[in-house]
C-alpha cells in the first residue's frame, strides 16, 4: 500500500492509530527491515498469534516448493492461478511479477530446479491459508508479496551463477 500509495510505511501505520518509530530516513525501504513493522502490527491487532518473520516464509516456500514438482501441485497451479488473480483483483508489480513467473513455470523448458522455485511461490500465492491468511486484511497479501520477492532474489542468484565470467575468459 504504502509504494502505491507513495507514503512510507511508517506514517501508513502510525495513521491508523500503530505505535510506529520513524527513522531520520523515513520508513525503511528493506524488506527484512519491514517485517518487524508488518509482525508488530499483526501481533498487536491480534490477527496473528504467532511471530511472523522471514524464517517461517522461507519455510513455506520450502514446503510448496516440493508440491510444485507433484502432477498434483502443477495441476493446481494450471488450474487456480489465473482465478486467484481475479480474485484479488490484483495489479501492479506484484501481481506483474507472478504473472511472468506463471508464464515461465508453463514453458516446457524450464529447468526442475526453476519450475520447484517458481511453482513454490505460485501454490504460496494460490494458498488463502498461508503464514498471514488472505483474508486478513489488508495484511493478508504482505506474506506473499515477500516471498515473490525472496524468488526474484533466488532467481537472479542462480541466473547469476549461469552465466560466464567474462573476467576470467582469455
Amino acid at each position: 500500500f504504502s509504494q502505491h500509495l507513495q507514503v512510507p510505511e511508517a506514517t501508513l501505520l502510525q495513521s491508523a492509530g500503530y505505535d510506529v518509530e520513524i527513522t531520520a530516513k523515513g520508513a525503511q525501504n528493506d524488506m527484512y527491515d519491514s517485517i518487524n513493522s508488518i509482525n508488530e502490527v499483526l501481533v498487536s491487532s491480534k490477527f496473528l498469534g504467532d511471530q511472523f518473520n522471514i524464517v517461517k516464509v522461507h519455510e513455506e516456500l520450502a514446503k510448496y516448493e516440493q508440491y510444485a514438482l507433484t502432477e498434483e501441485g502443477k495441476q493446481k497451479i494450471l488450474k487456480e492461478f489465473k482465478t486467484k488473480v481475479e480474485e484479488v483483483k490484483g495489479a501492479g508489480p506484484f501481481i506483474n511479477e507472478l504473472k511472468k513467473m506463471h508464464k515461465s513455470f508453463c514453458e516446457e523448458d524450464i529447468s526442475i530446479e526453476k519450475r520447484s522455485i517458481i511453482g513454490g511461490v505460485l501454490l504460496y500465492f494460490i494458498s488463502s491459508t498461508d503464514i498471514i491468511p488472505d483474508y486478513v486484511f489488508p495484511f493478508g497479501y504482505l506474506d506473499d508479496a515477500i516471498a515473490v520477492q525472496i524468488i526474484i532474489e533466488r532467481l537472479k542468484k542462480i541466473e547469476d551463477l549461469s552465466k560466464p565470467n567474462d573476467e576470467h575468459e582469455v
